[in-house]
């Protein structure tokens, strides 16, 4: 006669979790956060607290299961990294995050140092998210966990959206929904982040944006992030449901209220085409009709 409690044999049935963890290493965003910090920003949360309490985050993720493997991904605008892990293996992640903390810290400062001293204004969001999204599927195809694996994407993102990001990024969002990856966003920026609001409806994932009250990250990524997609059914989340669903025209990357769209490849334009500049579909050009003039004596 078995005395597990049903709430005992819920945790026990729980199944493992694939974490992938995007982090902005924009060092034109974390700077800025440094003046803010030392005139009024009493609120607000600079690079080193923040990447020790993602660090503190991290780490619970592993401890919830010891099957859950774990991703870091460090993406600034020269490059995206790969930190975490060095390669896919079956061994104990939380030993092995372990004894990679003090080299991770490490490579994140040397990323925002390199970003500092770059002039170039862009962003590697969609490479990141499509790295991460790589190492998920490497996964899957290696048997490496069983069937019923919840795998997450996590975007800690300061920096605001680049328009000429709005094509990559939504392939990567389809692809995610395709295969079935939750894509969860933390933004720490002042501005909301369209392509994130779309990402996290279009996957069921969660969207929070802090403009206030940033000290209390940790516990906003522990209420939040942490609790698997099941266990986020049973939970009272807070969460921000407005969702900005304006595209971005491909001819400027502006984000537009009504435009044009191709019959062909769907490519939005803010501006009549008459031929599309993605598939090179030709289209006629609209006219104005003539009018038919009366002959004399008829009327």
């Amino acid at each position: 006669r078995s005395f597990i409690s049903p709430r005992i044999r819920v945790m026990e049935a729980d199944h493992p979790s694939v974490l992938v963890v995007i982090f902005d290493c924009d060092a034109s965003f974390w700077s800025q956060r440094q003046q803010e910090l030392s005139t009024s920003g009493d609120n607000l949360i600079g690079f080193k607290e923040t990447v020790e309490q993602v660090m503190l985050f991290l780490n619970a993720f592993l401890m919830l299961h010891a099957k859950n493997r774990l991703a870091l991904i460090a993406s600034h605008p020269s490059d995206t990294k790969l930190l975490f892990p060095v390669s896919v293996s079956q061994g104990d992640s939380q030993t092995q995050f372990l004894e990679s903390v003090g080299s991770l810290l490490d490579q994140i400062k040397t990323l925002g140092a390199d970003s500092a001293e770059s002039n170039v204004r862009t962003s590697q969001f969609s490479a990141a998210l499509s790295m991460g999204l790589c190492y998920i599927n490497k996964i899957k195809r290696g048997a490496i966990l069983k069937d019923q694996t919840d795998y997450r994407i996590l975007i800690i993102q300061g920096s605001e959206d680049m328009a000429s990001q709005y094509i990559p990024m939504m392939n990567c969002i389809f692809t995610a929904q395709k295969i079935g990856v939750l894509v969860d966003a933390c933004v720490l920026g002042a501005k909301e982040s369209t392509f994130l609001q779309q990402a996290t409806d279009l996957t069921n994932g969660s969207y929070l944006r802090l403009p206030k009250y940033q000290k209390s990250l940790l516990q906003q990524l522990f209420t939040v992030f942490l609790p698997s997609k099941d266990c986020r059914k049973q939970l009272n989340i807070p969460l921000q449901n407005q969702v900005d669903f304006r595209a971005s025209c491909f001819c400027h990357r502006n984000t537009i209220n009504t435009g044009y769209v191709c019959s062909v490849c769907l490519s939005i334009f803010c501006e009549f085409k008459a031929i599309c500049t993605t598939c090179g579909t030709k289209f006629r050009v609209p006219r104005p009709k003539k009018r038919k003039t009366k002959k004399n004596g008829q009327q």
